[in-house]
């Protein structure tokens, strides 16, 4: 894949959504129900990391709405 690897993290009430991707593709994606905060960011964390490792993610935008 060529282009830049991004990251994005949606933090709403009831889900958190995580994705990586490249100009007009999306790579992957997660969708996680959000609960404890601590639960909740580390699932988040943990599933970026391992993107980051196999991906090389440049950035990551975080949206917290809710």
């Amino acid at each position: 894949m060529t282009g830049t690897i991004v990251a994005g993290v949606e933090l709403g009430g009831t889900k958190c959504i995580a994705v990586i991707g490249s100009a007009n593709k999306i790579i992957a994606r997660k969708r996680i129900a959000t609960g404890d905060p601590d639960a909740t960011l580390g699932a988040l964390a943990s599933y970026i990391g391992s993107w980051r490792t196999d991906h090389g993610v440049a950035a990551i935008g975080i949206a917290p709405f809710g």
